[in-house]
C-alpha cells in the first residue's frame, strides 16, 4: 500500500500507514481458528479429484490427461487413489466402489 500510494502522489510515513492500517482496518491481528476434533475411525473420509497429467494409455498407445480421484481416511490419513481418463459419475462409482473394496 505504501508503494501505491506513493505511485499517486500520496507520500505518507510507513509507520503512519502502518498504525491506520493497524488500528482502523485489522491489520496484523491474528485470526481466530477453529480446532475440529478428529471424528472416531472409520467414521469419514474425503474425496477429492486431482489431476495427474499426461499418462500413457495401454489401449490406445497414446499419452492422455489422467485424473486422480484420491480417498482419504480422516482419522487415519490412508489413501486410495483410483486412476482414470474420465471425470463422469461412471468414473466416480467404479472408483468408489474400488475404494470400498479397499477400505
Amino acid at each position: 500500500m505504501h508503494t501505491l500510494l506513493a505511485r499517486r502522489g500520496v507520500v505518507v510515513p510507513y509507520l503512519t500507514l502502518h498504525r491506520f492500517a493497524s488500528e482502523c482496518c485489522g491489520f496484523g491481528r491474528r485470526r481466530e481458528t477453529v480446532r475440529v476434533d478428529d471424528g472416531e475411525p472409520g467414521v469419514e473420509l474425503q474425496v477429492d479429484f486431482g489431476r495427474m497429467g499426461l499418462v500413457p494409455d495401454p489401449s490406445t498407445g497414446r499419452r492422455r490427461v489422467t485424473h486422480a480421484l484420491i480417498f482419504t481416511a480422516c482419522y487415519s490419513r490412508h489413501m486410495f487413489v483410483w486412476l482414470s481418463y474420465r471425470q463422469t459419475t461412471e468414473a466416480v462409482i467404479e472408483g468408489c466402489e474400488a475404494a470400498w473394496a479397499f477400505f
